[in-house]
């Protein structure tokens, strides 16, 4: 068994519940009048919720491996470090590009990131 990958799996779900159940009563729900207002929240709920499922999807993949012994174990933690890595890089640039201010709010955020990219490198030196 791959403990690190187990480990970053158990964090990864954990990390979508937390997307889904809490950052979910940061979107605006409510009509918001407008048709453009109505189309931004809906585009902002389809991309945070394919987020989540990407989330659970990728713990999923890394669970199936940390148990499964022939599983392509490198080749996963190369495919979940890319999808990681990508969604890491991506949230960074939209922030530093223009939203500086939520640097210290996320900062937890890309930390736990961090971690579980970290726990997926171990994993794939194992």
């Amino acid at each position: 068994m791959n403990g690190y990958y187990l480990a970053s799996a158990i964090l990864l779900f954990l990390l979508a519940a937390a997307h889904t159940i809490w950052g979910h009563r940061n979107l605006e729900l409510r009509d918001m009048g407008s048709a453009r207002r109505r189309l931004t929240t809906a585009s902002l709920l389809i991309s945070w919720y394919q987020g989540a499922a990407a989330l659970v999807i990728t713990g999923l993949v890394l669970l199936w491996s940390s148990l499964t012994p022939e599983s392509p174990a490198l080749l996963i933690g190369w495919i979940a470090l890319g999808l990681l890595g990508a969604n890491l890089l991506i949230f960074l640039a939209i922030v530093s590009l223009k939203f500086r201010w939520l640097f210290r709010h996320t900062a937890p955020q890309m930390v736990y990131f961090a971690v579980v990219m970290g726990l997926v490198w171990l994993g794939m030196g194992r």
